[in-house]
């Protein structure tokens, strides 16, 4: 071995050595509660400078794995298998951290999908109210169908739902590399969309929110997947179009968008042919097309006999004419660098594939633009399609670099330099997910739960509670709900309103919510001492200026989140 070998060995180790030490050293500074309460008590920083030394704090322990990364690749640079390896412990290390910092995440809509699964499991169907007619409140069957399963084997929805969103990440973060080297030569560059998917923040933290997110999108990247990769073989195999289909079907039974998405591909392929209306070609594209089809049609068929309603009722109580394209517009100004991307690599010659996989995307957004984006933050709604854009983004990438002239030995340093400005950039402005997670963690502990153990023993299954937020409250007690909201609540969320109408019947509103006579309301206010109208859920106001609120007293008030507070009124019997 020659000296100058050694050297740029040596190099290489110090490089690998310094940053596992770099490593080692934030682990206690990895979470910053742990690190927060020392400088508050020695340092005497306001709340909004401990606020930085958080974020920084996160920054820095990513940088600090992307640092290892880099050590490693340069350490084993010439060995493949070993760079693999190396490269896959960074993203098994950074999805653990990731999950460790969103693991604390509640979403309440969550418990919406829990409590039609228990009532599933426990044999009264996928209803809301046990005993009343059924109402479809979720919006993913597979999902809750899933989590029935958990409840009747006596296992914790809430921690298998984390575990399964979890696990659901990490294996779509793995179909969509192999989606990426379906498109690019090199193999390591596929790694982009991997860190991409898995370094997300939005992504995690709606895969340890408890909903159907990470599922749906690893159902529509393992169709996408087996779509192309049947696509590029020379003899098209009917029964990988099978796999791929029912993989579609999936997807749909998931998140009715996927349903859209299926007859966008199963029409690409159809007009993919030189004589698409020839009897052989039709009869080619049946082993595709008929499992999802059949499928799709009897799930919507059995809906539609079991809940009376063509669409879900989330979407008649989110229906908003427009109202969803400020949420497409904030979509495409936060990755507004991807779209540049896929911008440029429209301009030049691109393949059908991205074709398809670009309709698949603008598609995604038709459903949103006349719906009000509720429980939309992180941009939840856009994230199942999200894995097409770190796909076509990724194909961007590779056009230029293929374009570019050889590089020089060293010249990978400087290129994984500029990358990780990159991926610094592409995290940043995602540091806030973590104090959204803190408050949903906060809204759970002090005015979830302490509600459910002051009324645990007070409440029957004859109760009845009118309430906004209905998922946790309503999942641990078994009372009969009313949804101000109208998400499980057919008549608020259909009849009260008109057909292309938001506005909602206020007088019908409250006759019938009076005339179920409720037991208790628990509504919101930014107001601790004094209930007032300025608060987040406006089918309130019209309840509490009726008169026959007036039976009705403030129990008690319990800290929300932030600047809200729950206010628990009985009828006034019960005042205390």
């Amino acid at each position: 071995m020659s000296l100058q070998t050694n050297s740029s060995f040596v190099q290489k180790l110090i490089f690998y050595i310094v940053g596992v030490v770099l490593l080692a050293s934030s682990a206690f500074f990895l979470q910053p509660d742990i690190f927060i309460p020392f400088v508050s008590k020695y340092k005497q920083l306001e709340s909004h400078h401990l606020l930085w030394i958080a974020n920084l704090q996160r920054i820095a322990t990513l940088t600090l794995w992307g640092f290892l990364t880099l050590s490693l690749a340069a350490f084993f640079k010439s060995d493949e298998k070993k760079f693999d390896i190396a490269v896959w412990a960074f993203f098994f290390g950074l999805w653990s951290i990731l999950t460790f910092y969103f693991s604390n995440q509640f979403t309440d809509d969550s418990y919406i999908t829990y409590r039609y699964a228990k009532h599933f499991a426990e044999g009264h169907g996928m209803t809301w109210n046990v005993g009343d007619a059924p109402v479809e409140g979720y919006t993913s069957f597979l999902w809750t169908f899933l989590l029935a399963i958990v409840y009747k084997l006596g296992l914790s929805i809430e921690l298998f739902a984390k575990a399964f969103g979890a696990l659901f990440w990490l294996l779509m973060a793995i179909v969509v590399t192999k989606i990426s080297r379906l498109f690019v030569t090199q193999k390591r560059l596929a790694y982009i969309s991997t860190f991409l998917i898995l370094g997300n923040f939005q992504v995690a933290f709606w895969a340890l929110s408890g909903m159907e997110t990470s599922f749906a999108m690893l159902l529509l990247s393992l169709a996408l997947y087996q779509t192309l990769k049947n696509e590029q073989t020379s003899h098209k195999s009917a029964r990988a179009g099978i796999v791929a289909s029912l993989l579609w079907g999936l997807a749909a039974m998931t998140r009715p968008e996927a349903m859209l998405y299926f007859a966008i591909v199963a029409a690409w392929k159809f007009f993919s042919q030189e004589k698409p209306f020839a009897l052989e070609n039709i009869q080619k594209l049946l082993p595709f097309a008929l499992p999802a089809g059949l499928m799709i049609l009897g799930h919507f068929a059995a809906r539609y006999m079991y809940y009376g309603d063509i669409l879900p009722n989330t979407y008649y109580a989110k229906r908003w004419i427009l109202k969803g394209i400020p949420y497409i517009y904030d979509f495409l100004k936060d990755y507004i660098w991807a779209f540049a991307v896929i911008f440029l690599l429209f301009l030049r010659k691109t393949s059908r594939e991205e074709k398809l996989i670009l309709f698949l995307i603008v598609s995604a957004a038709v459903p949103l633009i006349n719906t009000s984006p509720i429980m939309g933050y992180a941009h939840r709604f856009f994230l199942p399609i999200f894995p097409f854009v770190v796909v076509l983004f990724l194909n961007g990438v590779h056009r230029f670099l293929k374009n570019q002239p050889s590089e020089s030995e060293y010249s990978w340093f400087g290129k994984s330099l500029v990358f990780g400005l990159c991926f610094f950039v592409y995290i940043y402005p995602f540091k806030d997910l973590k104090e959204q997670t803190d408050q949903t963690q906060q809204a759970q502990l002090s005015g979830h739960f302490p509600i459910i153990e002051d009324f645990k023993d007070k409440v029957t299954g004859k109760t009845v509670m009118a309430m906004i937020d209905c998922g946790t409250i309503p999942f641990y007690l078994d009372v009969k709900v009313i949804d101000l909201w109208g998400l499980n609540d057919r008549k608020i969320a259909k009849e009260f309103r008109g057909a292309f109408s938001t506005a909602l019947d206020e007088e019908k509103l409250n006759d019938y919510v009076f005339q179920e006579d409720p037991d208790y309301f628990i509504l919101c206010s930014n107001s601790r001492t004094q209930y007032i109208d300025a608060h987040r859920g406006g089918n309130e106001n019209p309840l509490v200026t009726d008169p026959r609120f007036k039976k009705y007293q403030p129990l008690k008030v319990y800290w929300y989140t932030g600047y809200y507070y729950y206010w628990v009124f009985g009828k006034a019997s019960e005042s205390q």
